[in-house]
Formats: structure tokens, sequence, C-alpha cells
């Protein structure tokens, strides 16, 4: 092999190489905060940022409107809405379950945790 030939692959994997490096961080990057791949056991989908949404949701609801929780009409249809996204909703009012959701009908008030721990 010349020298000629050998400055010139010398050269093209000085350039190569870095363009190689780059896309994959790029692709790394990509990946990770996309949330595809689960890095340190954590998984972020996009269900749970759908969970997250309808959580603050009623969040907001709890905070400014808190008789909405008493209209059996409003909970069904928050029930329905979350049960998509496989979770459920009981509420409680003084130690009683005021509403649960359709699929949770065999939860009584002893198998839930006491309000506030």
């Amino acid at each position: 092999m010349t020298i000629r030939k050998r400055f010139f692959l010398s050269h093209a994997a000085m350039i190569i190489m870095p363009v190689i490096v780059i896309i994959l961080i790029m692709l790394l990057l990509q990946v990770m905060l996309r949330g595809e791949v689960g890095w340190n056991g954590n998984q972020r989908t996009i269900q749970n940022e759908i969970i997250t949404e309808s959580f603050r949701k009623l969040m907001k609801v709890a905070s400014t409107d808190q008789d909405k929780f008493l209209d059996s009409s409003y909970l069904h249809d928050i029930s329905q809405q979350i049960e998509k996204e496989n979770s459920y909703l009981i509420v409680r009012k003084n130690g009683k379950i005021y509403f649960k959701s359709d699929k949770l009908k065999s939860i009584s008030t002893q198998n839930l945790p006491v309000f506030g721990s």
C-alpha cells in the first residue's frame, strides 16, 4: 500500500468516524428522551402521560369545585374516560364509598387504607 493511499484512508477515517459517533449519540438521545427504552428501570409511556393528565384534571376540579364529586353523572363520565386507560375511580365521603368504577364493585371500605395514610 502506497503512502498516498494510507494518507487518504487515514483522513477518510478521521472524517467518517466522528460523523458516525455523532449520529449514534443523536439516536440514543432521541430514544432516551422519548422514553421508548427504560433507563434505570424507568419507562415513560404515552399511557402514563395520559393518566397523569387525567389525575391533574381531577386535582384541579378537587381544588376548585369539590361539589362536582357529588354529581354521579360527572363521576360516571370521568370513570369511563379513565377506564380506557386501565385506571379506576373511588370517591369516599365520611368514611363510606360514595362512588366506585364498575370494575371495582367487589371493593369495600375494609379493602381501602385509612383516608390520609
